[in-house]
């Protein structure tokens, strides 16, 4: 058995977020029928987190354990076969058998981006929030200062999460202005795991 890892991005347009959903479409059954294809057993995938609906990701990280005998570096191109345009495999390495999507996670990074423009842009639909009202940049950078630190953000979950603890450290939050694009990323402390930096 091996237990390989992934990385992956996805448009999460048309999906009902990461996590398996019966009679659903979610990244996470996308991928684990696309596996279960390709290696001819039934695979389970663990995510680095759950994403809600609509929700993309750029790069994200998943792994799963298998008897097949395929080649790591085969594995994006056939995968990718498998699954839909708006999903894609950039890379696969086996890993540690402890090595665990969740567990292993050391950082998030989320990025929120809003078009602020007097008209929507339908090439943005789907990538931005719009909101055509001035928005002061500078002013919101100093209101985010707020949010650094550690804190408890029950507040903010989704109802019905199941999760261990809702306190979080979040140890950046830098917003940017290009054009009508106002970019907030903040990173949080629990970019998933060492070995897909450097890549």
């Amino acid at each position: 058995m091996r237990n390989i890892a992934v990385t992956l991005s996805y448009d999460g347009t048309n999906y009902h977020g990461w996590q398996r959903q019966k009679d659903l479409p979610t990244i996470q059954g996308m991928l684990e029928d696309a596996l279960s294809v390709i290696l001819k057993e039934r695979i389970g995938v663990i995510g680095c987190g759950r994403t809600d609906a609509g929700v993309h990701a750029e790069r994200y990280t998943a792994n799963f354990r298998t008897g097949a005998t395929i080649p790591t570096e085969r594995i994006p191109f056939a995968l990718n076969s498998q699954l839909p345009p708006d999903i894609a495999v950039s890379a696969a390495r086996e890993v540690e058998w402890d090595f665990h999507s969740v567990f292993s996670c050391i950082r998030k990074e989320y990025t929120y981006r809003i078009l602020n423009a007097p008209t929507r842009n339908p090439l943005l639909t789907n990538r931005v929030w719009w909101y055509p009202q001035p928005l002061n940049a500078e002013r919101i950078s100093l209101g985010t200062r707020e949010f650094l630190g550690t804190h408890d953000f029950s507040a903010m979950r989704s109802t019905g999460t199941e999760v261990k603890t809702t306190v979080r450290t979040i140890f950046a939050f830098d917003i940017w202005k290009k054009s009508d694009i106002i970019e907030f990323v903040f990173r949080q402390t629990v970019f998933c795991t060492i070995w897909l930096e450097r890549w």
